[in-house]
């Protein structure tokens, strides 16, 4: 599932809009929602960041109506640049602007978190919008919610009812939020975890 917070840049087929986010699932119009027909959109994405992360999410992408085009970053890390294009050391090498392309935050945080929140923040404050990416060998919770802007859920995470992400969170591959958990804004819940 993809969520885009622009609907001239959302999936195609029939999808929902609600609060500023499109949600790409099969689930019936709520009352307080309006169908959006995006047959003839195209949405492109680049990932900023090039190294695991980027590539855990490129894998994310994969099989969704996402068209990646690549990844920006400085340079790239050890065995990236063959599976994943690079465009350039930041966007403006890539030609596009704001309103042609959405951003994945692929800056990991094995280090501090700080980097990836400081360039989130950044990008949003100069237009640039951040999709939100569950890979589909995810599961969450259709009781969950609400997901915050450019969420990331990787494979085999599980996030159960009553969960609430803010922005900008990433949920590494395998963890596991349970009912009622609340994580803030640029959060990072690490491979394997157990949030209760």
């Amino acid at each position: 599932r993809v969520s885009c917070p622009n609907p001239a840049l959302a999936a195609p087929a029939w999808t929902h809009w609600r609060r500023s986010t499109i949600d790409c699932g099969d689930r019936p119009v709520k009352e307080n929602e309006i169908r959006v027909d995006t047959a003839a959109m195209t949405r492109k994405a680049i990932i900023v960041g090039a190294g695991g992360q980027a590539l855990s999410l490129a894998d994310a992408a994969h099989g969704l109506d996402l068209d990646l085009l690549g990844c920006v970053a400085p340079r790239l890390a050890a065995g990236t640049g063959d599976r994943l294009a690079h465009l350039g050391t930041d966007l403006e090498d890539t030609g596009y602007h704001p309103d042609q392309i959405l951003l994945l935050n692929g800056i990991g945080s094995a280090g501090p978190i700080g980097r990836r929140r400081l360039v989130y923040l950044e990008l949003l404050a100069q237009g640039w919008q951040f999709i939100s990416l569950v890979h589909r060998g995810a599961h969450v919770s259709p009781l969950a919610g609400p997901l915050g802007d450019g969420h990331q859920v990787l494979a085999g995470s599980v996030i159960n009812a009553g969960v609430r992400l803010a922005d900008n969170v990433l949920v590494n591959s395998g963890a596991i939020i349970e009912h009622g958990c609340r994580i803030g804004s640029h959060c990072h819940v690490a491979s394997g975890a157990t949030v209760c």
